[in-house]
Protein backbone atom coordinates (compact mmCIF):
# COMPACT_ATOMS: atom_id res chain seq x y z
CA UNK A 1 0.00 0.00 0.00
CA UNK A 2 1.14 3.82 -0.80
CA UNK A 3 1.34 5.70 1.87
CA UNK A 4 2.46 9.79 2.15
CA UNK A 5 2.94 12.23 4.54
CA UNK A 6 1.13 15.69 3.93
CA UNK A 7 1.68 18.91 5.75
CA UNK A 8 0.15 21.51 3.22
CA UNK A 9 -3.38 21.26 4.81
CA UNK A 10 -2.29 22.47 8.14
CA UNK A 11 -0.82 25.68 9.78
CA UNK A 12 2.85 25.76 10.10
CA UNK A 13 3.56 27.44 13.16
CA UNK A 14 6.95 26.18 13.88
CA UNK A 15 8.54 25.52 10.39
CA UNK A 16 11.68 24.23 11.83
CA UNK A 17 9.79 21.13 13.14
CA UNK A 18 7.60 20.85 10.62
CA UNK A 19 10.69 20.10 8.49
CA UNK A 20 12.04 17.69 11.40
CA UNK A 21 8.85 15.81 10.83
CA UNK A 22 9.23 15.95 7.14
CA UNK A 23 12.36 13.74 7.89
CA UNK A 24 10.91 11.94 10.59
CA UNK A 25 8.61 10.48 7.93
CA UNK A 26 10.86 9.45 5.45
CA UNK A 27 12.99 7.73 7.70
CA UNK A 28 9.60 5.76 9.01
CA UNK A 29 10.06 4.15 4.66
CA UNK A 30 6.78 6.22 3.80
CA UNK A 31 6.78 6.12 0.19
CA UNK A 32 5.51 9.94 -0.60
CA UNK A 33 5.66 13.33 0.80
CA UNK A 34 2.98 16.24 0.22
CA UNK A 35 4.80 19.62 0.87
CA UNK A 36 4.32 23.52 0.06
CA UNK A 37 6.70 24.54 -3.00
CA UNK A 38 9.13 26.34 -1.06
CA UNK A 39 9.98 23.54 1.59
CA UNK A 40 10.39 21.33 -1.63
CA UNK A 41 13.39 23.35 -2.91
CA UNK A 42 14.92 23.76 0.62
CA UNK A 43 14.93 19.72 0.84
CA UNK A 44 15.22 17.89 -2.19
CA UNK A 45 18.75 17.21 -2.52
CA UNK A 46 18.12 15.02 0.49
CA UNK A 47 14.92 12.92 -0.11
CA UNK A 48 15.82 9.56 -0.67
CA UNK A 49 15.44 8.23 -4.62
CA UNK A 50 12.10 5.90 -4.92
CA UNK A 51 10.53 8.73 -2.70
CA UNK A 52 7.79 10.43 -4.40
CA UNK A 53 7.38 14.38 -3.47
CA UNK A 54 4.29 16.36 -4.38
CA UNK A 55 3.01 19.94 -4.20
CA UNK A 56 -0.48 21.11 -4.30
CA UNK A 57 -1.67 23.57 -7.16
CA UNK A 58 -4.11 26.22 -6.13
CA UNK A 59 -5.21 24.59 -2.94
CA UNK A 60 -7.63 24.28 -1.76
CA UNK A 61 -9.80 26.25 -3.65
CA UNK A 62 -9.34 25.74 -7.14
CA UNK A 63 -10.09 29.02 -8.67
CA UNK A 64 -7.19 30.26 -10.40
CA UNK A 65 -7.28 30.99 -14.10
CA UNK A 66 -5.36 28.14 -16.24
CA UNK A 67 -2.72 30.40 -16.75
CA UNK A 68 -2.07 30.80 -13.32
CA UNK A 69 -2.08 26.89 -13.00
CA UNK A 70 -0.31 25.90 -15.80
CA UNK A 71 2.97 28.60 -15.16
CA UNK A 72 2.87 26.63 -11.27
CA UNK A 73 2.82 23.63 -12.65
CA UNK A 74 5.92 24.21 -15.50
CA UNK A 75 7.67 25.92 -12.61
CA UNK A 76 6.98 22.72 -9.97
CA UNK A 77 7.82 20.16 -12.69
CA UNK A 78 10.98 21.56 -13.61
CA UNK A 79 12.36 22.16 -10.10
CA UNK A 80 12.12 18.10 -10.14
CA UNK A 81 8.64 17.55 -8.73
CA UNK A 82 7.62 13.89 -9.81
CA UNK A 83 3.82 14.71 -8.79
CA UNK A 84 1.12 17.28 -8.83
CA UNK A 85 -1.84 17.35 -6.39
CA UNK A 86 -4.31 19.51 -8.50
CA UNK A 87 -7.89 21.02 -7.17
CA UNK A 88 -10.72 20.66 -10.01
CA UNK A 89 -12.01 23.66 -10.48
CA UNK A 90 -15.86 22.53 -9.69
CA UNK A 91 -17.59 25.62 -11.12
CA UNK A 92 -15.89 25.12 -14.22
CA UNK A 93 -17.07 21.10 -13.54
CA UNK A 94 -20.53 21.89 -13.22
CA UNK A 95 -20.95 25.37 -15.88
CA UNK A 96 -17.81 24.89 -18.65
CA UNK A 97 -16.99 21.51 -18.54
CA UNK A 98 -15.17 22.05 -21.95
CA UNK A 99 -12.87 24.56 -20.30
CA UNK A 100 -12.20 22.04 -17.50
CA UNK A 101 -11.24 19.45 -20.04
CA UNK A 102 -8.69 21.66 -22.04
CA UNK A 103 -7.46 22.84 -18.72
CA UNK A 104 -6.98 19.44 -17.19
CA UNK A 105 -5.19 18.36 -20.49
CA UNK A 106 -3.07 21.00 -20.48
CA UNK A 107 -1.93 20.38 -17.05
CA UNK A 108 -1.94 16.97 -17.74
CA UNK A 109 0.57 17.21 -21.36
CA UNK A 110 2.64 19.76 -19.13
CA UNK A 111 3.54 16.81 -16.48
CA UNK A 112 3.73 14.08 -18.56
CA UNK A 113 6.74 16.43 -20.68
CA UNK A 114 8.63 15.81 -17.35
CA UNK A 115 7.78 12.35 -16.11
CA UNK A 116 5.43 13.88 -13.28
CA UNK A 117 2.25 12.75 -12.14
CA UNK A 118 -1.24 15.00 -12.15
CA UNK A 119 -3.12 13.28 -9.22
CA UNK A 120 -6.73 15.26 -9.06
CA UNK A 121 -8.97 16.15 -6.05
CA UNK A 122 -12.45 15.64 -6.38
CA UNK A 123 -14.73 17.81 -3.58
CA UNK A 124 -17.48 15.18 -2.70
CA UNK A 125 -19.69 17.81 -0.42
CA UNK A 126 -19.96 19.78 -4.09
CA UNK A 127 -19.70 16.74 -6.82
CA UNK A 128 -23.22 15.61 -7.15
CA UNK A 129 -22.41 12.51 -9.25
CA UNK A 130 -19.06 10.94 -7.61
CA UNK A 131 -18.53 8.15 -9.68
CA UNK A 132 -19.34 10.12 -12.73
CA UNK A 133 -17.19 12.92 -11.84
CA UNK A 134 -14.14 10.07 -11.25
CA UNK A 135 -14.91 8.21 -14.91
CA UNK A 136 -14.67 11.91 -17.01
CA UNK A 137 -11.47 12.35 -15.23
CA UNK A 138 -10.51 8.58 -16.02
CA UNK A 139 -11.42 9.37 -19.60
CA UNK A 140 -9.07 12.26 -19.80
CA UNK A 141 -6.37 9.94 -18.57
CA UNK A 142 -6.39 11.05 -15.20
CA UNK A 143 -4.85 7.71 -13.28
CA UNK A 144 -4.76 9.05 -9.41
CA UNK A 145 -7.44 11.29 -7.29
CA UNK A 146 -8.34 12.34 -3.79
CA UNK A 147 -12.31 11.59 -3.11
CA UNK A 148 -11.98 15.13 -1.32
CA UNK A 149 -9.99 17.99 -1.12
CA UNK A 150 -9.13 17.37 2.56
CA UNK A 151 -8.62 20.67 4.25
CA UNK A 152 -11.44 19.98 6.91
CA UNK A 153 -10.55 16.51 7.76
CA UNK A 154 -13.13 15.52 6.10
CA UNK A 155 -14.85 11.80 8.16
CA UNK A 156 -13.24 8.84 8.03
CA UNK A 157 -16.25 6.29 7.07
CA UNK A 158 -17.28 8.46 4.11
CA UNK A 159 -14.20 9.22 2.47
CA UNK A 160 -13.26 5.32 2.63
CA UNK A 161 -16.39 4.51 1.22
CA UNK A 162 -16.06 7.20 -1.45
CA UNK A 163 -12.18 5.31 -2.26
CA UNK A 164 -13.99 2.02 -2.37
CA UNK A 165 -16.56 3.50 -4.81
CA UNK A 166 -14.72 4.88 -7.33
CA UNK A 167 -11.81 1.83 -7.54
CA UNK A 168 -14.74 -0.65 -8.10
CA UNK A 169 -16.10 1.20 -10.89
CA UNK A 170 -13.68 3.17 -12.35
CA UNK A 171 -10.10 2.52 -13.45
CA UNK A 172 -8.42 5.51 -11.21
CA UNK A 173 -6.22 4.84 -8.07
CA UNK A 174 -7.57 6.63 -5.20
CA UNK A 175 -5.32 7.79 -1.87
CA UNK A 176 -7.36 8.11 1.11
CA UNK A 177 -7.35 11.82 2.76
CA UNK A 178 -9.76 11.89 5.19
CA UNK A 179 -9.04 12.16 9.17
CA UNK A 180 -8.55 9.17 11.23
CA UNK A 181 -7.00 9.28 14.87
CA UNK A 182 -7.24 5.40 16.08
CA UNK A 183 -5.22 2.35 15.59
CA UNK A 184 -8.67 0.65 14.68
CA UNK A 185 -9.18 2.92 11.83
CA UNK A 186 -5.48 2.60 10.49
CA UNK A 187 -5.74 -1.26 10.32
CA UNK A 188 -8.96 -0.87 8.41
CA UNK A 189 -7.27 1.20 6.13
CA UNK A 190 -4.68 -1.35 5.74
CA UNK A 191 -7.24 -4.04 5.06
CA UNK A 192 -8.99 -2.33 2.82
CA UNK A 193 -7.22 -2.99 -0.78
CA UNK A 194 -7.21 0.97 -1.60
CA UNK A 195 -4.28 2.39 -3.28
CA UNK A 196 -2.85 4.37 -0.64
CA UNK A 197 -3.66 6.19 2.25
CA UNK A 198 -2.90 10.14 3.30
CA UNK A 199 -1.17 11.10 6.96
CA UNK A 200 -1.14 14.28 7.74
CA UNK A 201 0.18 12.78 11.91
CA UNK A 202 3.87 11.50 12.10
CA UNK A 203 3.99 9.91 14.93
CA UNK A 204 0.60 8.33 15.21
CA UNK A 205 1.70 6.86 11.69
CA UNK A 206 5.05 5.82 13.30
CA UNK A 207 3.39 4.20 16.43
CA UNK A 208 1.39 1.79 14.59
CA UNK A 209 4.31 0.47 11.62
Amino acid sequence: MYIEYCNYNKTIEDYNKELSLVFKAIEKNVNGICIPIHMYHEIKNFVPEGVVCSVPIDYPSGYSSTKTKNHSVLNAVKGGVQSIDYVMNNYLFQSKPNDLEKEIKSVLNICRDYNSTLRIFIDNRLSKDLIGTSKYLSNLGIEFCYPTIGYHHDGFVDTLINCKLIEKDVNINTIFNGYFWTEEQYNILKRSNIFGIRVYNTKFWCNYN
